[in-house]
C-alpha cells in the first residue's frame, strides 16, 4: 500500500493510504489541488497529477465515515522508519504547495556550462549530480552529445533539477 504525505495548511501530515486520502478529498480536509509526496518522487505533486490518479486517489471521492479509519499497514514500523522517511521528503516551505521551489544554484551558469562544456558533464556535476557528470564522461559526452542536448533543453524549460530535486530556474 502507499504512504502518502500530503500538505495541510501548510504542514507535513501522513503518511495516509489512498482511501483515507479519499475520505479526506471527499470530506473537504483535502483538495485535488493540495501537494502530496511519496517515497520515489523527486519533489511535491498535486493529487490531481497522474501520479496519483494512477494509484486511484480521487477516482471516487468516499463519504466519511462517522468514525476514523486506520490505514492497515501489515509491516509495523519503528521510530526510526519515520525520521528516515521525512528526511527524504523535498521541503514544501512556507510559500505552500502551489509554489515550486527554485534551487540555490543559478539558471545562467548551469545553461551556459551545458552549452560549452556539456560534453564534459560539467553543468551536472554543478547542481550535485556527481554520478550522472561522470556517466556523460564515461558514455563519450552522453552518447555523442545527445545527453547534454537534451539537459540543455529541459533548461531552458525551466525543468532541470538539482541533486535535491528542485528546480533551477532564473
Amino acid at each position: 500500500m502507499s504512504n502518502l504525505f500530503l500538505n495541510l495548511n501548510n504542514e507535513q501530515k501522513g503518511p495516509f493510504g489512498v482511501d483515507q486520502v479519499n475520505q479526506m478529498l471527499a470530506s473537504g480536509e483535502a483538495t485535488i489541488e493540495t501537494s502530496a509526496w511519496m517515497e520515489g518522487m523527486e519533489g511535491w505533486e498535486p493529487l490531481s497529477s497522474a501520479t496519483f490518479s494512477a494509484l486511484g486517489v480521487g477516482a471516487e471521492a468516499k463519504q466519511p465515515s462517522p468514525e476514523p479509519v486506520a490505514s492497515p499497514d501489515p509491516a509495523p514500523q519503528t521510530d526510526a522508519e519515520p525520521q528516515e522517511t521525512a528526511a527524504a521528503q523535498p521541503s514544501l516551505g512556507t510559500e505552500g504547495a502551489a509554489e515550486i521551489q527554485k534551487s540555490e544554484k543559478g539558471f545562467l551558469p548551469t545553461l551556459l556550462l551545458c552549452f560549452f562544456l556539456g560534453g564534459l558533464g560539467v553543468h551536472r556535476f554543478y547542481v550535485g549530480k556527481i554520478g550522472t557528470g561522470v556517466a556523460i564522461i564515461l558514455t563519450l559526452g552522453g552518447g555523442f552529445g545527445i545527453w547534454p542536448l537534451i539537459d540543455f533543453v529541459m533548461i531552458l524549460l525551466g525543468k532541470f533539477t538539482d541533486k535535491q530535486g528542485l528546480v533551477v530556474k532564473s
